[in-house]
């Protein structure tokens, strides 16, 4: 997909170019997202590292014709919003989980189906493959492209244990999507969906037994201040989510063809970057929620496969039926490998 896209933006550039360069002018993007804002491109949540250094990148490359504001922490925009704000041109751009962006493209979901992508690698062979081009598709046909995948393998923490499934039964759990939502409400969990910013209060006031999102969000948004339990991704993570850099396709469409390729490759450069750091959280979590005082249950070969099972019957079985090709869909990321 991405050297289509490449492909696509170079036969395009002498149209362009021929009209004269109109939008060439200096101007500056605006990007959204709703995690902690790092202290430095070398420490903190490294989504909003990934912003900075896509800005700075992009803003080198353009010799400054193009510059950004960065909102972290859903300083401008709400979580949610953020994509309707991309579709309509009035936001540029957005570090944004995957899994909001369901509501609007459900065939994004497939990313996101627990026990379908098991390794970074498998991941990372998305990109290029029918199955990545098919989820460009789909968010492109909402008027939103995605620059980077932005993977991270997922995690939990609790105040009961909560690693297998019988030990999810009964707790009041915010799961990290509606496609995992299945799989745990079939556990028995009692499901809700808040933004993962939002789980700190909802943690601290005892509305939640437990949250299931990415290690690099639980870490940032401190809920090692009331887990008692934590279970890491381990060396077979059961279930992944992306938290990809998304662009308003107006916003895209009204750049040069210069400056297209450069968000292209800057882009891709990045998803080199969040593996890199998606893999360093991953080990960092156990650490921090064991020096925090919580016990860490790694998952065993037995436990992965009962949730892989479940999943299968529960997740699986849901977006093959409620999502146009969805079969078809889950075949293709079968095959990415």
């Amino acid at each position: 997909m991405w050297k289509l896209m490449c492909l696509a933006v170079g036969l395009s550039a002498a149209t362009a170019l021929a009209a004269g360069g109109v939008n060439a002018q200096e101007r500056t993007l605006r990007i959204s997202h709703q995690f902690p804002s790092a202290s430095s491109l070398e420490e903190g949540d490294f989504r909003d590292r990934l912003a900075k250094m896509f800005a700075a990148e992009v803003e080198k490359r353009t010799n400054g014709k193009l510059s950004f504001d960065i909102y972290p922490a859903s300083s401008l925009v709400k979580p949610h919003p953020q994509f309707t704000g991309m579709q309509s041109g009035s936001l540029d751009l957005s570090v944004f989980p995957m899994a909001y962006a369901t509501t609007h493209a459900p065939a994004v979901g497939v990313a996101l189906l627990p026990g379908l992508v098991t390794s970074y690698e498998q991941a990372l062979a998305w990109e290029g493959s029918e199955i990545g081009d098919r989820v460009h598709a789909a968010l492109q046909a909402h008027g939103v492209r995605m620059l980077a995948w932005g993977w991270q393998a997922g995690a939990s923490v609790s105040t009961v244990p909560q690693t297998t499934p019988e030990e999810v039964a009964g707790t009041k759990v915010r799961g990290p999507g509606r496609e995992v939502n299945f799989m745990l409400a079939a556990a028995g969990g009692g499901v809700t969906s808040i933004p993962s910013s939002e789980t700190y209060s909802a943690m601290q006031s005892g509305v939640l037994d437990a949250v299931w999102t990415v290690p690099t969000s639980l870490i940032s948004f401190r809920l090692h201040e009331f887990a008692k339990h934590a279970t890491p991704s381990g060396e077979s993570p059961m279930w992944f989510a992306a938290v990809p850099l998304l662009m308003s396709e107006a916003t895209f469409d009204s750049l040069t063809p210069e400056q297209q390729q450069i968000f292209i490759e800057v882009g891709h450069d990045m998803d080199e970057f969040a593996v890199k750091a998606a893999k360093e959280d991953d080990e960092r979590f156990a650490s921090v929620f064991r020096d925090a005082g919580a016990e860490i249950h790694a998952m065993d070969a037995e436990t992965i496969a009962a949730w892989q099972a479940l999943a299968k019957e529960s997740s699986w079985v849901e977006f093959a039926n409620s999502v146009e090709d969805g079969q078809e869909l889950i075949d293709l990321a079968t095959q990415a490998k």
